[in-house]
């Protein structure tokens, strides 16, 4: 059976939330930035088919387990200041 990243990355090499080229090299690719990661879209309801997608690890660690509303607020703040 394919798995999730299997059948993901069979038809998009890419993070759908930065667009950053997953970087797919076995050997180096754990943990990097650009390297492919399992996201819960909905922390509260876990690792569930139907909650999952697959962005870069980078993305993956700003998302953690910010509410939508908490990422908008960061990104009013860091418009206001930059």
């Amino acid at each position: 059976m394919e798995t999730f990243l299997e059948e993901h990355l069979r038809t998009d090499k890419n993070c759908p939330a930065c667009g950053v080229l997953f970087d797919l090299d076995p050997d180096l690719s754990s943990g990097r930035e650009d390297s492919p990661s399992i996201d819960r879209v909905h922390p509260e309801l876990g690792y569930v088919a139907g909650n999952l997608a697959l962005i870069c690890y980078h993305c993956n660690s700003m998302k953690r387990d910010a509410t939508p509303k908490q990422l908008e607020s960061l990104v009013r703040w860091l418009r206001s200041v930059w």
